[in-house]
Formats: C-alpha cells, sequence, structure tokens
C-alpha cells in the first residue's frame, strides 16, 4: 500500500479527532446519561441564574441600605422629625427579610415596636453625624431625639404613621 499523502493525512485525522466526542455523546445519550459537557453547560446555566439572583438580592440591600441612610439624614438634619423617620424605616422594613425585621425590635426588650424603630434610629443618626463630621452636634441631636421619645411615651402618643 503506498504511503498516504499528508492532505489525507490530516483529513483523516480531522474526522477522528471531530467523530470521537460525536460518538461519545451519541454513545453517552443511548446509557441515558448526560454527556460531561451538557452536564457542564447545565451547571453552568443554573450558576449564571443563581448569579443573578444573589445580584438582585445584592441591589434590594443596597438599595435599603440608601435609603435608610436618607431617611437618617433627614432626621439628623432635623427635616423630618424622629416619629415621621422611624415610620418610614418601618414601612421601608417591612419588605425586608424577618431576621432585619428581629433584628431591630430584638434590640430592645419589652418595648413596642414604634419605640423599637424610634430606638434604632436614634442610634442610626448618631453613627450618621460621627462618621459626617458632625461629632459636636451628636449630643444635642442624640438628646433632642430622646427628649422626643420620652415625651410620646409619658403622654402614651407614640403612634408611627404608615
Amino acid at each position: 500500500m503506498p504511503p498516504l499523502s499528508r492532505p489525507v493525512m490530516s483529513f483523516c485525522l480531522l474526522a477522528a479527532l471531530l467523530g470521537l466526542p460525536l460518538a461519545w455523546f451519541l454513545r453517552a445519550c443511548d446509557l441515558g446519561e448526560p454527556p460531561l459537557l451538557v452536564a457542564q453547560l447545565t451547571g453552568l446555566s443554573e450558576a449564571k441564574r443563581h448569579d443573578a439572583v444573589v445580584k438582585a438580592e445584592l441591589e434590594k440591600v443596597l438599595e435599603l441600605s440608601r435609603r435608610k441612610g436618607e431617611i437618617t439624614e433627614q432626621v439628623a438634619l432635623r427635616r423630618l422629625s424622629l416619629v415621621e423617620g422611624a415610620g418610614r424605616l418601618q414601612t421601608l422594613y417591612q419588605g425586608a427579610p424577618a431576621v432585619v425585621q428581629r433584628d431591630i425590635t430584638g434590640r430592645y426588650p419589652g418595648a413596642s415596636e414604634a419605640e423599637c424603630y424610634c430606638r434604632f434610629l436614634i442610634r442610626e443618626v448618631e453613627s450618621f453625624l460621627e462618621t459626617t463630621n458632625g461629632r459636636s452636634r451628636i449630643g444635642p441631636v442624640v438628646a433632642t431625639l430622646e427628649s422626643e421619645l420620652d415625651t410620646r411615651l409619658r403622654d402614651g402618643t407614640l403612634r408611627l404613621p404608615g
């Protein structure tokens, strides 16, 4: 038999290389097992879906944090009263996971939900002022907010708008 020419050998090699994966794929399908490539692609697709869900959840958390920051700033600058701000926070957190709500209400055992949101907001205002060069205002602002809360608790008028 005469030796094969280089083009004929290249064609045979290419056919063999292309034929093996096809044969492997068809064999795996006959056995009812998904080929590794299909399984990997399916896993990749699931990973992309999971990634999209995680990104969406992260966006929700970032938006929640941004809106909480806006409310906190408004209360710190006295553009919103403590009760108005706490009411907005309560509304904001209604769609949040239960663990977030329990974190707020669990910090102050024996306090009503309205009081918990007010106290939580006072701590947020305090942190906001510490990080925004408002340290000199922390004492007076926090004292005013605490006084507003104490007055409402004393007269029984603590109700959050919502």
